[in-house]
């Protein structure tokens, strides 16, 4: 039994990003894109330049696949935005309901998934605790590093999502907490819990945002 009982006074309700990575990705993807037109407009009708795609010819310029590199890049948040923008409309705002505002290494997070919408799984529910750190890489990019995973599989004949799918991780004593999660900088450190179950056609999938803290 936890010595801090007054953490578990209250339940907190965290929605799912599911939407929220949309929309960004919808943003990322027109940028990208639009990038990737006036890297062939610009030239085409302003400085008048001849794209050659042959490396044998003596006109041919590497730039000339930056175009097709950026709408490649562009493309895949794209699929992303339609996807999530998709399983918005289809399962709506699913929340997890977790005991306590935060939950600190060594205690156990636990909760359940609501999700306003009957689904019919073909198989279980996955549901994925990670710790994310974000780190510069050798190049100087910041690089998404996995700290800490746990995976738990609930059986879809034995919950209703509408009532709540539920899970529990115990979070080991050494864990990082969590430190500047809603901001892209070196050294932030994120914890997330995914939630997943094959469906036929579009596949359920949610995430949240977890606090580990340490207590004080």
């Amino acid at each position: 039994m936890s010595n801090h009982p007054a953490a578990y006074s209250r339940i907190r309700r965290v929605e799912g990003g599911t939407g929220f990575h949309a929309q960004t990705d919808w943003i990322v993807a027109a940028l990208i894109l639009g990038a990737a037109a006036a890297s062939v407009l610009y030239p085409v009708f302003y400085l008048n330049v001849r794209f050659v795609f042959d490396p044998d010819s003596p006109d041919f310029n590497p730039a000339v696949l930056l175009p097709v590199f950026l709408s490649l890049f562009g493309l895949k948040y794209l699929i992303s935005a339609a996807l999530g923008t998709m399983r918005g409309r289809r399962f709506g705002q699913a929340v997890m309901e977790m005991d306590g505002e935060t939950v600190a290494p060594g205690e156990t997070l636990k909760g359940v998934v609501r999700v306003p919408a009957d689904l019919a799984p073909l198989g279980d529910y996955e549901l994925r605790l990670q710790c994310v750190q974000q780190t510069t890489s050798g190049s100087g990019n910041l690089k998404d590093y996995i700290r800490g995973e746990q995976s738990l599989r609930v059986s879809a004949q034995t919950v209703n999502p509408r009532e709540g799918i539920p899970f529990a991780f115990t979070i080991p004593t050494d864990a990082m907490s969590t430190r500047n999660s809603d901001l892209m900088t070196d050294g932030s450190v994120r914890w997330i819990l995914e939630v997943k179950t094959p469906l036929k056609g579009l596949d359920f999938y949610a995430i949240f945002g977890v606090e580990v803290r340490a207590r004080r």
